[in-house]
């Protein structure tokens, strides 16, 4: 987890940043939307063997979930 530290502080400033212009909800919890992005790129492997091979169902749906709980309207 150790090395997850600069990784998770990257994507905070880029989802800060995003909130502040607009882009992200205002609610948006910064903190836990990096550890999710961080989890679904560390269990895609998974997520595609699961799916027996269908990246783009994967990124499809993570998209989906994603776009979902960011997006300001």
């Amino acid at each position: 987890l150790d090395g997850d530290v600069g990784w998770s502080q990257y994507l905070k400033d880029i989802l800060v940043e995003g909130v502040r212009a607009g882009e992200f909800r205002a609610d948006l919890d910064v903190e836990h939307t990096a550890l999710a992005i961080i989890a679904f790129c560390k269990g895609v492997p998974l997520l595609i063997n699961a799916s027996k091979g269908d990246v783009d169902a994967t990124v499809a749906q993570f998209e989906h979930a994603f776009f979902a709980m960011t997006l300001a309207n």
